[in-house]
């Protein structure tokens, strides 16, 4: 998903994690930040009622990229599978996107 933005990158992460969240008030398990490229990258993870998802986020100017993974089962089978991990590794800016 691509967005395009008029505010802020901490402001647009702020939405993001409070619209995440959602699947109920206390489902944010983990906030991380990190950097890609040189941009600024936060990594979120909520679980809920056996509802597992995690969100790496990243602002380019002013286009907000998402890549989001859902399960609907164990969260280790989605934090720990190698497919899972390979997936949120494989979301690189390529070349033209920076």
């Amino acid at each position: 998903m691509c967005t395009l933005l008029n505010f802020r990158p901490d402001k647009w992460f702020s939405t993001l994690r409070d619209g995440h969240a959602i699947l109920g008030r206390d489902s944010l398990r983990r906030d991380s930040s990190l950097m890609m490229n040189g941009f600024p990258v936060r990594e979120f993870r909520f679980e809920q009622a056996g509802f597992f998802v995690i969100s790496r986020n990243v602002v380019v100017g002013n286009r907000a990229i998402s890549i989001v993974v859902w399960s609907l089962s164990h969260p280790r089978s989605i934090e720990e599978n190698p497919a899972v991990r390979r997936f949120l590794n494989s979301f690189t800016l390529l070349p033209s996107a920076r």
